[in-house]
């Protein structure tokens, strides 16, 4: 999303039209198929101000990409178990290098997969549609974020505000991003107290 923007990257040599009206097309394209986001954040100020590196649950959540990773697992669970049919479902991620040691040993051993979730695998966004979907989505998902300025742990007050920009207006219709949750203070420290209560990850 960035690079069509921008157009830098595959899209160096589209002009801003052309770019613009391929943001619209997918957008429609989302639209029509009644895409739903599974989706999850963290206020990276507050998590480096509140979580410890050295505590329990600093050692399980390194990164904000580890915490956001488990609360994508709780809600792709819960997805699948309301609408998957009995099929499992298959999830497909962006290729890096950092953290997908870490992404697959949290994959193997998370206490919600249950007979819910199949195969994990990892693609480049240029050849994957799913995840330019997905790029599309967070992007204009920050760019609100960054317009409304801090908001609760799970947005919810804030829901009226997220359809401003018009991409973001198609793709979210009908509560498509429903499955999902913001961790800023509040929500850090509710989930900081609750692993350190008995020990467990909530979710299991």
């Amino acid at each position: 999303m960035t690079d069509c923007l921008g157009g830098t990257g595959q899209f160096s040599n589209f002009g801003p039209k052309e770019r613009g009206a391929l943001i619209a097309y997918l957008a429609g394209v989302l639209n029509r198929n009644e895409v739903t986001a599974v989706w999850a954040g963290v206020n990276t100020a507050d998590f480096r101000e509140f979580v410890c590196p050295g505590s329990a649950f600093g050692r399980r959540f390194p990164k904000p990409y580890d915490l956001c990773f488990h609360e994508v697992m709780i809600q792709v669970c819960g997805w699948a178990v309301r609408h998957g049919r009995g099929s499992a479902v298959n999830l497909v991620f962006a290729e890096q290098t950092e953290f997908k040691q870490r992404t697959c040993n949290a994959w193997r051993g998370h206490p919600a997969r249950g007979g819910v979730l199949g195969s994990l695998k990892f693609e480049s966004p240029k050849h994957s549609v799913p995840l330019q979907t997905a790029d599309m989505l967070a992007f204009e998902l920050t760019k609100d974020w960054e317009r409304i300025g801090q908001i609760g742990a799970c947005g919810v007050d804030s829901w009226s505000n997220l359809a401003v920009r018009s991409e973001l207006d198609k793709i979210s219709h009908g509560g498509s991003l429903q499955y999902g949750g913001l961790y800023d203070e509040g929500g850090l420290k509710t989930a900081i107290a609750n692993f350190g209560s008995d020990g467990k990850l909530w979710g299991s």
